[in-house]
């Protein structure tokens, strides 16, 4: 058996299993970053939420000291709305936007996971193909050179 033959087999076995590896390796490497984004996106939304509860609080808080100054009372009607429902009002609205926040965070991060999911997977599957063909290669030179 002609040694050229075994060493050209081996080199191709070794190819497809590095390739496969690295594959793996970069798979690995995607997901990671993918989950990585995914805690940026949601540790943004709460400080985006925290900063945002900040101003609402302000708001409504000036809105009662406007209303106390101008003898909006509560319960009294003044062009149609009274204090209290100005205020439920406005609170409502302000938790909408909180919710918004939140369900757009959520969006977001799972279009990022399954955006490396898809990429970890494709790069899986090119890996398992670099194996094969590793295999085939290193069989096809040995039954050539034994054929």
């Amino acid at each position: 058996m002609p040694a050229w033959i075994m060493i050209a087999a081996g080199a191709q076995l070794a190819q497809g299993l590095f390739g496969a590896s690295a594959s793996s390796t970069a798979a690995n490497q995607t997901l990671d970053l993918a989950r990585s984004n995914v805690s940026y996106i949601n540790q943004e939304a709460e400080e985006q939420k925290r900063r945002l509860k900040f101003t609402h609080s302000r708001t409504r808080a000036t809105a009662r000291a406007t209303q106390a100054a101008s003898g909006f009372t509560s319960g009294k009607k003044t062009m149609g709305a009274s204090a209290r429902a100005y205020q439920k009002t406005l609170k409502d609205v302000q938790q909408s936007e909180l919710d918004w926040i939140t369900k757009s965070a959520k969006s977001r991060a799972d279009i990022t996971l399954r955006g490396g999911q898809m990429q970890a997977s494709q790069l899986r599957t090119q890996g398992t193909g670099q194996l094969f063909g590793g295999v085939a290669g290193a069989a096809s030179t040995l039954y050539k050179g034994f054929g």
